[in-house]
């Protein structure tokens, strides 16, 4: 898998005629090494790769990276970057200048020497859009863990209970069932908090007729998951209903379209269309969805400005929404593989409308 990955990468640098490439990103570092530690780069060539730490992670990488070679930062970062440039005649080094600081990047300028320094953007993410067959099982288990989560917390879901606290039932249900951590922070917005896209779980009491949105995920070997559901809690109103059904139907029509060779953009206006047969066009302001893989937001988008063509073996979202500032909202979401006949959802759960 790794090697498999590297190959890749080594292709993609001869095409941007580059001899070697320092991978600074967390979640990049992952996808091309399995190195799970929190500080380290990578320094690959296009016949050797280098893993460059400190003394509290050199077992860890010797353990976790069979295909690099470990170098100790005590050599001093710039010493071991030079001398590698000099044993491999690297002419031209890759940098994820958009990952690093502005005085990181001074530093790199003043002090590597002999190699020339050039932006990689989005030369990683390429070979990240498809995922191979153990990132989709990965991706698949944390969504189940996401899914069994949302089916443990329905019934703590009740009024006088806080957002924070169904926050924090989500994320240890999803812990203890083999979760890492959460793959963002919880939302779980309740009432006129549920019009905030993003609303993060605060210590507001649910009450009797609120929605509850709750978008939440989890990291499982590196992978994430992201799933959203909207309940009701006790009486809502016929307009609310209309927005949910609206949102509901729009939802499922996606997920019926999305499909290998559709384009990312033409997928969204169409939701958009939908919602605006309802009446709801212009209080959906995001996009429709987008990938998921080591990170929680990566390509492809699925937004007005998405170019990419859909393709089977990517992972992304389908996720519609209506909000009604300082009033409700509703969003649902699920997670998908894009096989050659449609896709395969990964987070099986409910959209009927569930009231509590």
């Amino acid at each position: 898998m790794i090697s498999n990955r590297l190959s890749a990468l080594r292709r993609k640098m001869v095409q941007e005629n580059l001899n070697g490439i320092i991978i600074s990103d967390r979640t990049n570092v992952f996808y091309l090494s399995g190195f799970s530690g929190s500080e380290g780069d990578l320094l690959i060539t296009l016949d050797a790769a280098y893993i460059i730490c400190d003394f509290r992670y050199l077992q860890q990488a010797a353990e976790e990276c069979p295909f690099y070679t470990i170098r100790d930062i005590k050599e001093g970062i710039y010493n071991i970057i030079n001398d590698i440039i000099i044993k491999h005649g690297i002419a031209r080094l890759g940098i994820e200048d958009r990952v690093i600081s502005n005085a990181v990047y001074s530093a790199m300028k003043r002090n590597i020497r002999g190699a020339e320094l050039v932006s990689t953007a989005g030369l990683v993410a390429s070979l990240k859009i498809i995922k191979d067959d153990t990132e989709i099982a990965n991706l698949t288990k944390a969504a189940e863990l996401a899914v069994g989560a949302f089916h443990n917390v329905l019934d703590k879901i009740r009024p006088g209970v806080a957002e924070c606290e169904i926050a924090a039932e989500l994320e240890y249900y999803m812990r203890k069932n083999g979760a890492s951590g959460t793959s963002f922070e919880s939302v779980v917005a309740s009432g006129a908090n549920s019009a905030k896209p993003h609303g993060t779980a605060s210590e507001k009491k649910i009450e009797i007729g609120d929605f509850v949105v709750m978008d939440f995920g989890c990291l499982y070997n590196g992978y994430c998951s992201d799933i959203t559901r909207t309940v009701a809690v006790g009486n809502i109103t016929s307009e609310q209903r209309r927005v949910y059904d609206a949102v509901h139907f729009t939802q499922l029509k996606m997920l019926s379209l999305v499909a290998p060779g559709k384009i990312c953009s033409e997928i969204d206006g169409i939701s958009r269309n939908l919602l605006d047969m309802f009446g709801y066009k212009e209080f959906f302001g995001h996009s429709l969805g987008h990938g998921v893989g080591t990170e929680v937001h990566e390509a492809p988008t699925l937004g007005p400005k998405g170019t990419d063509t859909l393709q089977k073996g990517m992972i992304v979202t389908v996720e519609p929404g209506v909000y009604f500032d300082n009033c409700f909202g509703v969003r649902i979401e699920d997670t998908v593989l894009v096989t050659e006949n449609g896709v395969k959802i990964l987070c099986e759960a409910s959209k009927e409308l569930i009231i509590l």
